[in-house]
């Protein structure tokens, strides 16, 4: 199985601080992967450095054989990187269809909620939209304004807005942050089905280990920013170096 996302002694520094520290990582086109480790321990400045937000102080970072390390934000995206932060960061007062609307018409090629208002005069149907919204299980919530929405299927939304891009490799950033446990486990199944029906590259990082072990995927744990171990969570759980630097002896 050939590696689709390749990660060879990628490092960055702030100031004296080396927050991700010669890390290597591979992941098939196919994989999912979830990314656990304590808070600073650089998981999010990875995501960062895979999606451009910042630049590496050593090392690469390869999508499908090419070189992703100097590129700007906009253009891996376009590479086909799909990236949900912690936070939804979604339209309140426009509809949940309407909101996917500005995730396809920014994946066209505008520039989103302007671009959109610009084009059309306002939001029209977009195409692929309820595919989208049926996908992320809210297709019936199409006409609510997604500030009703509640924090989970704000969280779905915006799931449903990074897959409006049609990405290769999807990166989500703590998808169950502020959710209830119904939610997390609704939500867990969501992310697998959705592995499952479009053979995604995918990337969690993630703290619940609950939700963790309901992926069943692969399982990384980062500490001071390297790769600590990796491999099922059964096994990785296991470790006695993981469970003292992190999943704590109520985890064994």
């Amino acid at each position: 199985m050939s590696d689709f996302l390749r990660i060879s002694g990628l490092a960055r520094d702030f100031g004296g601080v080396r927050a991700v520290a010669g890390l290597d990582l591979a992941l098939a086109g196919d994989e999912m992967l979830c990314l656990i480790g304590p808070n600073g321990c650089g998981k999010t400045t990875l995501f960062n450095l895979i999606t451009g937000v910042l630049r590496p102080s050593e090392g690469e970072v390869r999508l499908d054989g090419r070189d992703l390390t100097r590129l700007p934000p906009h253009r891996i995206a376009r590479l086909g990187v799909g990236r949900k932060f912690q936070v939804p960061s979604v339209y309140d007062d426009l509809s949940v269809a309407e909101n996917l609307d500005v995730a396809l018409h920014a994946a066209a090629g505008g520039d989103g909620l302007a671009g959109l208002w610009r084009s059309r005069g306002g939001p029209a149907p977009g195409r692929g939209r309820g595919a989208g919204l049926g996908a992320v299980r809210l297709d019936g919530r199409r006409r609510l304004e997604a500030g009703q929405l509640s924090h989970g299927e704000k969280q779905w939304l915006e799931i449903g807005m990074v897959l409006a891009a049609a990405p290769r490799l999807v990166l989500l950033d703590e998808p169950t942050a502020g959710m209830t446990r119904g939610e997390t486990r609704a939500t867990a199944e969501l992310i697998r089905a959705l592995h499952r029906d479009h053979g995604l590259a995918m990337v969690v990082i993630e703290h619940d280990m609950h939700f963790v072990e309901a992926l069943d995927c692969r399982v990384a744990v980062m500490m001071a920013g390297r790769i600590i171990a990796d491999g099922p969570f059964a096994r990785v759980r296991g470790m006695d170096e993981v469970r003292q630097a992190y999943l704590g002896e109520g985890h064994a």
